[in-house]
This record gives C-alpha cells, structure tokens and sequence, in this order.
C-alpha cells in the first residue's frame, strides 16, 4: 500500500474509534436535557467574520473574511455554506467554497460532514485547485475533525535559470576568437501542491468551576422559546484543541508532517444589542521538520446576519450552537518549492563581437612592438581584432581601417556572444604598448574604431579621428602630445573614459559641427585647457557634451573648459567632475559666439565661467 494510503486509513480510523468512544460519556455529560423541545423553523441564522493572524512567518500572516450561511434547515439538520477568502499579501490569495451537512443527535452530537473547492493563486504567480473534505462530531464541549487535501493539479512549473560551469570560456581557434561553452547547470524551478490529512480533538475549558464570576454561560434546563432572557448573555468561553497533520508530495524530499495545538478564548455576545455576536483571540502552534516551528496568534469579530429578526442567541441550547461553528480546516493549500537540475552540454563554439561597438570579430591577429601595425591593420581587414604587445622599442604612427578593435596586451576588452548575447571578458597576453607619435598622430582612428589599454606620448596629435562617424577611446595614457585627442567628425560620435591625458595645450579638441561627445572618468593633468568645444574661427555651429566624473588636476594655464563658437548643449548627467587645480579658471564662453544650453556640474557646484577665451 502507498505511503498516503496507509497514512490515510490509520488517521480516519483514529477518528472513528475517538468518536465512538466519546459519544456515551458526552451524552450524560451535555447532551440535550431529557423532554427538551427542539426549536422548529429557521433557528439557525447566517454570520459574517473577519480576522486577522499574525506569525513569526511571514507568508503564514494573513487576512480573513468568511461568509457562513444555512442553505436548509429543519430545526435538527442542517445544509449550510461556508465561503472564506484569504489574502497574505500582495500577490497571494486563496478562496473556499464549502458545502457541509450537520444533524443536531439525541446523543449530544452533532455529526457533520462537508467538502469544497479550493483555490489558490500562490507567490510565485501559479493557480492551484483542490478538493478538500471532513468528518465532524461536535458536542457541548467536545470537537472531533478529520479533513482530507486533494490538490486537482499538483504541479506547476515557475522559470529556468542557468548557472555557469566549468571549462568554458575564450580561445583562439584558427586565427578567430571564440566562446567556447562548457557544462552549465539549467535549474527549473516547480511549485509542488501536497495532498494531506489532518485532524485534532478539543475540549471546553470550564471556567466556571475555577471561581469566574464575569460573564459565565447562563444556565439553562433546555432551549428556551419565549421565555425571558437570562440575566448574563455575555459569557467567556476557552477551547483548547490538540492535533496534527500530515502533507505529502511524491516530488518532494520529505513529508510535512508535526504536532498542532491551539487555543481560543471566545468573548460570546461581545456586541451586547446584537446576539450572536462574537470576538475571538486565537494563538495556535505547530512544527515540522520542513517549515520548522511557526507560531500564530490573531482574533476574528462574529457578525450575526438578520438584525433584530434573527433567532435570539439565547434560545438555543448549548449543543444547538455548535450547529453554526465555522469550519476548521487547513487554511491553506500546501505548496513548497522543488528545484530539478540538468546538466547541459558546452556545445559548439560561439562567434563573438565587440561588446561596446557591436563589431563582429571574424579574426584575431597578435602584433609584436616593432612590427608595422600600420600593416598589419590593413591586412586584417574590417571586423577584426588587432592585439599589440608592448617592449623594448615603441610602435610608431599607426592608422586603422573601419571597424577594428585595437587592445594593448594586459588589456581586459568585454565582448558578447553572437550566439547567446552573454557577455564575457578577454584577458588579452603580454604588456601594455607605447606609440610614439611624432609629425603624424600616434593613432588615426577609422570608423567604429574601439582603442583600448594603450599608451601614446609626445607628438602633435597622440589619437586623430577625423571623419569617423563612432570613435571609442577607453584606458589611454596620453602624454607629452599637443593635442591629447582631436575629433573633427560632422554628427559623429565621439567617447573617451577612463583614460590620463596630460602634459599638452589641450586634452580634447572638437572642432566640426554636430557633435556628440561622452568624457567620463578620466583625469586631465596640467593642460592648457581641459575639453576645447569649437575654435575661433567659427567653425562649429553646434555640439552635445556629456561630462561624468572627470577629474582636473596640476596647473592650467587657460580653462578647464572652453566653449568658444556655435551652440553646445550639456546633457543630463553632466555631473560628478572634480576641480582638483592650483590655477583654475572655470569654464570659458565667449558670449559673443558662443552660446551654452545647460550646464557642467563639479563637486562643489557649478564653475564660474568667463567672456573671453585664449584659445589653444
């Protein structure tokens, strides 16, 4: 036999040998008095409640709403509804629909029996549907419950990820650079729906042989019909209830399965003009080996639906309002979470591409110092990475074509899977190199040229873009040279980070119309001007300046910045730059061919600018 079905016949055979045990010693204990009329007609009035539960779990707090209400009813049976919706917060919810049966007995039980449809829209975005059903045998003090979980779909699954293993990564297969996969993990994450059991016995705490006298339940020899009131409607009324349960799934690693026992302390009538009426404190415990140990308390407020034609609360016995308690039930449909994991092959090897210009690498060609680079570039084509290694000697002017990338060694280049769209990082081999640039530039960019890890010096101009429409400069070192970087590109794009420029009359020159230029995080060292935008001849008409976290430091002997000609536009996030100078002048604007959108923020606030302009 299946472990739930064995679990499933021992627990309802407990129960049914607990009833049947019980019922003759309650039958002289509470049963309904010998001769005792039972009320004819619609005695039995609907209730609405509302709780709230807190726990030290936080998906176990909750709100309440339940609907109780009979659907036929002959003064000793009864066909009721019992509707609860639940919410734990935002995104969880749940709601029953029960339909159960009642029968007030000549014993002093009411045995009872229901079933409902469940359903739950879970955390994790998925809707589950049970069917669920008890057992009941209620008495004056007494409570026996069986209930029985059946999930209809018991499995759902959430997402896939993938964690990376080993022995993947870049290599250089025949003159290519590529991504070549190793194993990887592919974790698929499911919400399991266990089916269960679980029941409990609960007693009545009689308050009244301890010396209470507050509120104590009025004594009465049966029900009574139009018969005065009692002096003492308002009563307390503490139950506690021991039991436990027992949740199962065949995909998950154990059993939910612990002891539970809860308390409830019942103010009866706590709305005085309103019988029926009822505030309940509830604080419950249970453990297992899964959830660990949960603690719950809360209260619920009873309100009797009728008005002043409802059946006064008093008219029925004490076994006849055990006929419209609220089911007891496992709030909850039972979910946990299961991971399956799979090993996934590395699979063929993945073309690759720059990941800043998006320039497809079809070739790698490695260029030692000393070498024509000039060369060796024209050989390589477009869609190539060069990677030049430092030395004893330095590499002299160099000129690039369309769509290369040029990588010092040592340097770190990201670039993204063509295949995948992850990115990874190449480590380029070797050591940084130097360009010696003399009456020509130390580097003649093409277009949707990316120049990283390289060192220039000296020379008129260390990197040259002229009329390339995309230039990426990133990790220069820029020393000695007049003009550390020159771009004259009309609409081009232009982007220079993370690079030392120092020792020269200008950092970076801009000089056609319609330029877009990002300089971020680099370090401008004792220059004549920081950024010149413009020249006095008038040549710009516009430009657009994105400057982030630059820093200037060392003596200028000019500005930091100038703006002499056309429009320049600030774009937003021109902000986090340093003035770290001994000589600073600010920003330079020449008013009457100049005119400045926005503004360069610097630590500190923005800097003063100036009417006239020496220009480099």
């Amino acid at each position: 036999m299946p472990r739930k079905d064995r679990v499933a016949a021992i627990l309802m055979a407990g129960c049914v040998s607990c009833v049947g045990g019980l019922a003759p010693a309650e039958a002289q204990d509470a049963g309904t008095p010998e001769g005792a009329a039972i009320l004819p007609g619609d005695k039995f009035g609907p209730w609405i409640e509302f709780g709230g539960f807190g726990s030290n779990r936080s998906d176990a707090e909750r709100g309440e709403a339940t609907l109780w209400a009979p659907l036929m009813q002959d003064g000793r049976s009864l066909v009721f509804t019992d509707i609860r919706g639940s919410f734990m917060d935002e995104t969880t919810r749940e709601g029953n629909f029960a339909l159960g049966f009642r029968y007030v007995g000549d014993n002093g039980w009411n045995p009872g029996v229901w079933v409902s449809y469940d359903r739950l829209h879970s955390q994790y975005g998925q809707d589950f549907n049970q069917i669920s059903f008890g057992l009941e045998a209620l008495s004056a003090n007494y409570d026996l419950r069986l209930n029985g979980y059946a999930p209809v779909n018991t499995s759902e699954f959430v997402s896939n990820t993938t964690t990376a293993g080993t022995g993947g990564g870049l290599e250089v297969i025949d003159g290519d650079l590529l991504f070549v996969p190793g194993l990887s993990t592919l974790n698929s994450l499911y919400e399991l729906a266990f089916w269960g059991l679980d029941g409990e016995v609960g007693f009545r705490v009689p308050l009244e042989r301890f010396g209470f006298g507050f509120g104590l339940e009025p004594s009465v020899t049966g029900s009574l019909k139009d018969g005065e009131a009692p002096p003492a409607l308002r009563y307390n009324d503490l139950r506690i209830f021991v039991g436990g349960y027992y949740f199962d799934h065949d995909e998950f690693r154990d059993p939910i399965a612990g002891p539970r026992v809860r308390a409830e302390w019942r103010v009866e009538n706590f709305l005085e003009d309103w019988q029926g009426s009822r505030l309940t404190f509830e604080a419950g415990y249970q453990t297992d080996d899964v959830r660990d140990d949960q603690v719950e308390v809360g209260l619920r407020l009873r309100i009797p639906l009728g008005g002043k034609y409802a059946t006064p609360f008093y008219a029925l016995s004490p076994q006849e309002r055990r006929m419209t308690e609220g089911l007891r039930r496992d709030r909850d449909i039972v979910t946990e979470t299961r991971v399956v994991r799979s090993t996934l092959g590395g699979g063929p090897p993945q073309p690759v591409e720059d990941a800043v210009t998006g320039v497809d690498f079809d070739s790698i060609t490695f260029v030692q110092n000393g070498v024509d680079l000039t060369a060796a570039l024209a050989a390589a084509g477009g869609n190539a990475l060069l990677v030049a290694f430092g030395g004893a000697t330095n590499f002299g002017p160099t000129v690039m074509v369309a769509n290369q990338t040029l990588l010092g060694g040592g340097g770190l280049l990201q670039v993204r899977s063509r295949t995948t769209g992850l990115l990874y990082t190449y480590a380029a081999p070797g050591t940084r190199p130097t360009f010696q640039a003399d009456q020509a530039p130390g580097i003649t960019a093409a277009n949707n040229a990316h120049i990283k890890s390289v060192n220039i010096t000296g020379g008129a101009i260390g990197i040259l873009a002229q009329g390339p429409d995309r230039v990426v400069v990133d990790d220069a070192n820029i020393t000695g040279s007049v003009f550390g970087l020159s771009s004259n590109g009309s609409g081009s794009t232009l982007t220079v980070r993370n690079s030392f420029i120092s020792g020269g009359s200008a950092g970076i020159v801009s000089g056609d119309s319609n330029q877009t230029l990002l300089i971020e995080n680099n370090v401008f060292d004792n220059l004549g001007t920081g950024v010149v935008i413009g020249d006095a001849s008038g040549g710009v008409t516009s430009a657009n300046i994105t400057a982030i976290g630059n820093t200037f430091t060392g003596a200028f002997t000019n500005y930091l910045l100038t703006f002499p000609n056309g429009t320049v536009n600030q774009l937003a996030g021109s902000v986090g730059n340093v003035d770290a100078t001994t000589v600073s002048n600010g920003i330079c604007i020449r008013d009457f061919f100049m005119t400045l959108n926005g503004s360069i923020q610097f630590v500190g606030g923005q800097r003063a600018s100036a009417t006239t302009c020496a220009i480099p």
